[in-house]
Order: C-alpha cells, then sequence, then structure tokens
C-alpha cells in the first residue's frame, strides 16, 4: 500500500477503482516519494497521507537508451471526482512546466502544493473538467486553460499564490471560492491576463491586483466578473490590446473596480475589429483620477462603453479614442473635473453630477456627441452635504465640435442646468444625421445661457439652426418636404 522512497520512479497510473485506497507514510528524512507522473484513469481515488509527493522531470534508462523526460504532471479522468490529499512538492522542469490535466466530467481535488527549494515555476492547469485548489499553493506563473474549470477554495493560504505574481486565463474560467486566495504575500499579483474565453469570476469575493490586461486576438472574448464583490488594483491599469495583439473580441468587466491605496486609473485600448473593445458595466470607486488612452502611439485607441457608476473624485479624462457613456442612471462625479481632448470622443446619454465648486468643469476640446437614448446626455447640480448647490460649467474650446448623431421628439441631446461656453471655431455638426422627421428638435440646453456661437457644418440647405427660450436653447428645425399628389 506505498510507494517506494527514492527517485527513479517514472510514474504511477491508477486504474479501476477498489476499495483499496493508497495512502503514504512519511518520506524518510533528507527524501520524498518521488515521480515524474500521476495517473487516474477511473474516477473515486483519494491518495492521502503525510508524504510529500515530488513529482520531477527525470529521464529513465531504458536499455542503454535514455528517454526523453516529460514535464511532471497529474492527469485525472473518470466521472467523478479524484482527490490528491498528500502535500505535493513540485521540481521545476528546466523550461518547461507542470500540468494538472482534468478531463471533460471529471473533478481533480488538490491539497498543498509547492515548489522544491522555493522555486519559481510555471503551472498549468487544463483538461476540459474541474480543478480544485484547497490548500496553500506556491508557484510561479499560474495558466488555466483547456476548457477547465479552476475552483480556489483555499482555506488558510499561507504562501503566495501564484509566487511570481501572474495569473493568465485562456478557455477556462477561474472562480474564487474564498476571498483574498490570489494575494497573500505581501504584494499584490503582479497582473491578470485574461486570453480568448478566459473568465475570472471573483463570485461575490474581494480580490486585489496590480493591473489587468485582455489580450483578445480571436473571436472568443474575455470577462472579469467581481459579482458582489471587489477588484482592487494597485497600479491601476487596465489595458486591451497590445502593440502585437489587436483586440478581435469584446473585453468585459462586471461588478465593482477599485483603486487600492492612492492614485486613479488607465484604460489603455487599441482598436479592433469589434463594435466595442471594452464594456465596463461596473460601478468604478477609490480613484483619484481616471484617463482613457491608447496602449502606445502606433495604433488608433479603442471604443470603451461605460455602463455603470463613477463614484470617484479627481479629474475623469478622455485623451484618445471613444468613450461611450450607455447609463440611464447616474454618473456621479464627486469633486471630478471632465476634460475631452483634441482627438478624442465622448458620447451616449447619461447624467452627470458631482462638482464640488464651480472650477470643476466639463471641457470639450475634442468631440462630444451626445445621443437621445435613456433621454440624452445631460449635466445636473449636485446637493452638497451642507445643503449648498454647486454646477458643473460647461466649455466648448476652439476646434472642438458638438456632434447630433440622432433626434428624437421631446428630448434634448445634451442640456445643463448650469451654463453653457462657446469660443470661436466651435463646430455644431448635422452631418451624420440621416433622414430625421420633419420637425423642430431641442440639441442643446443651457439653464443659465449659452455665450458665444457654433459654426454649423452638414445637412441640406433648408435645415435652420436657431437659438430660441432666451437664448438657453439650440434647435435644429427640419422642414416638411413637398408632397406629390398623382389623380388617377
Amino acid at each position: 500500500g506505498s510507494l517506494p522512497a527514492g527517485a527513479g520512479n517514472q510514474g504511477v497510473e491508477f486504474d479501476a477503482t477498489t476499495a483499496f485506497q493508497p495512502v503514504l507514510g512519511s518520506a524518510q528524512p533528507g527524501g520524498s516519494y518521488r515521480l515524474q507522473t500521476l495517473t487516474f484513469k477511473t474516477a473515486g481515488w483519494n491518495l492521502s497521507g503525510t508524504g510529500p509527493l515530488t513529482l520531477s522531470k527525470a529521464g529513465l534508462n531504458v536499455g542503454n537508451n535514455l528517454e526523453e523526460p516529460q514535464n511532471p504532471y497529474i492527469r485525472s479522468s473518470g466521472e467523478g471526482t479524484n482527490t490528491v490529499a498528500v502535500p505535493l512538492q513540485l521540481v521545476k522542469p528546466g523550461d518547461g512546466h507542470v500540468q494538472f490535466v482534468s478531463a471533460s466530467g471529471n473533478t481533480l481535488e488538490l491539497g498543498v502544493v509547492s515548489f522544491e527549494n522555493d522555486q519559481t515555476s510555471n503551472l498549468d492547469v487544463t483538461g476540459g473538467g474541474t480543478i480544485r485548489l484547497t490548500g496553500a499553493m506556491s508557484c510561479g506563473d499560474f495558466r488555466a486553460g483547456g476548457g477547465s474549470l479552476v475552483l480556489l477554495d483555499c482555506a488558510s493560504a499561507s504562501n503566495p499564490f501564484p509566487k511570481s505574481g501572474k495569473i493568465r486565463i485562456n478557455d477556462a474560467t477561474l472562480r474564487w471560492l474564498r476571498p483574498n486566495q490570489a494575494c497573500q504575500g505581501a504584494a499584490p499579483i503582479t497582473y491578470l491576463r485574461i486570453d480568448d474565453d478566459g473568465v475570472a469570476d471573483l463570485n461575490g469575493n474581494d480580490e486585489t491586483f496590480q493591473q489587468v490586461q485582455f489580450a483578445l486576438d480571436t473571436t472568443k472574448a474575455g470577462t472579469i466578473d467581481t459579482g458582489a464583490g471587489t477588484l482592487s488594483l494597485s497600479a491601476g491599469n487596465i489595458s486591451v490590446g497590445s502593440s502585437s495583439k489587436e483586440p478581435a473580441s469584446t473585453a468585459t468587466l462586471r461588478g465593482t473596480l477599485a483603486r487600492s491605496g492612492s492614485g486613479g486609473f488607465s484604460f489603455l485600448t487599441r482598436r479592433g475589429t469589434q463594435e466595442i473593445d471594452l464594456l465596463l458595466d461596473c460601478d468604478i470607486e477609490a480613484a483619484t483620477s481616471c484617463f482613457f488612452k491608447k496602449v502606445d502611439n502606433l495604433y488608433p485607441a479603442g471604443i470603451v462603453v461605460m455602463k455603470g457608476i463613477y463614484k470617484a473624485n479627481g479629474k475623469f479624462q478622455v485623451d484618445a479614442g471613444t468613450l461611450r457613456f450607455d447609463n440611464p442612471g447616474t454618473i456621479v462625479f464627486a469633486g471630478a473635473e471632465i476634460n475631452v481632448q483634441a482627438g478624442a470622443r465622448l458620447e451616449g446619454a447619461a447624467v452627470v453630477c458631482g462638482a464640488v465648486n464651480n472650477s470643476k468643469s466639463l471641457t470639450v476640446t475634442g468631440t462630444l456627441s451626445p445621443g437621445t437614448e435613456h433621454g440624452g446626455l445631460s449635466v445636473v447640480e449636485n446637493t452638497l452635504a451642507n445643503g449648498s448647490k454647486v454646477m458643473m460649467p460647461v466649455t466648448f474650446k476652439a476646434a472642438s465640435t458638438l456632434e447630433i448623431p440622432s433626434l428624437a421628439a421631446g428630448v434634448v441631446n445634451f442640456s445643463t442646468e448650469g451654463g453653457v461656453t462657446v469660443e470661436q471655431g466651435a463646430t455644431l455638426d448635422l452631418s451624420v444625421l440621416s433622414n430625421p422627421a420633419p420637425g423642430k428638435y431641442a440639441v442643446l440646453h443651457a439653464e443659465r445661457g449659452i455665450t458665444g456661437e457654433f459654426a454649423v457644418t452638414g445637412g441640406p440647405s433648408d435645415w435652420a439652426v436657431v437659438t430660441e427660450n432666451e437664448g438657453r436653447d439650440i434647435c435644429v428645425k427640419i422642414p416638411v418636404k413637398g408632397m406629390v399628389v398623382v389623380f388617377r
């Protein structure tokens, strides 16, 4: 009922399950039970004992030949569960990876896993089944793939997981069953990388990383879902695509995103082939600033859609690409100023609120393109704790554009309870409107008045742009076309 101690054993295979269950006693001092591979061909096995059991990459003498050594692995198959409760000690296989493989329909449950002599090496989990990690785990890069479901159920992880600070998920789901299992060390994990069809499911638990990268170069998407939990970033970077990867699908972040410590967020995107490159279906809080930028200067920035509530303070700035609000509620800016830089776009519909004083403004140097969904884009007064009300002034700088993408009866594209300043050279662009119905549409309302005038571009010559309501409204008038009557 035991494996012989010492080196040189290539592998052990467990086949049809019987009443016998293997138990490893304590290894002799200075020794261990050492294998290259461990295979469960059926389910129902439970390998227990004090061990440890070492998996290492070593060649095997067959006659006068030395076989090419394999990377160490555990392979588990069969409908049901196989458990390795004995502590596992892995030996770094040169440039290779240690693999845990669970076939479809199978669950491989593992206890304590570490690397010999505190080495740092990569660990791959794959196979299409479920792998449940129940004990402390210390490894290098941790990579989940092959359609696997990986469950983090470490009750008292005393070692950082992973040790080198990188988690990569490709065609797999990594699901947290307990909080903070991926950050037991002194410093947060370097980054979480989501590849094609990768899902990080915090399952309502809180987690901290330095940064997040989506590397999606097929039509398969990538998702981070915090549930009722919060994903906190210590470095604040979330990137979609890179100089070597053009995103071909949408990266999605759902739940709550926060900044640990001090500092802000930078959303770095490269324009891909889909309508949306990054979907922020999450609330954003605890940040001093928020910037939307391109990954590098070689490629244009992507399209980011924001559906949640921004609860943070400080500067909120679109430096490049397109940020689209898609929120029927309130985008709360607690003390923020909003800037749309030259070449960048802010579009969509939402309610903007949150200035703490009148020096915090919405300044458009690039393009503002407010739609008519959800009642348009509006800026409202903020009531402070002392009961006073403050307003966020709006300024269209020279060479900026107010683009009108659509018209709807009874809906103002852009409205503010404050005032609007239009600098000379700012443009009202009607060129993207497509066959609007006849009528009069208010495209801009400023309760405290409009200072300055837009240069108007686009639209047929019979359209009229007028200022009404004592200088508080800019309206577009679409005339009724002539009627042709045919008598038969």
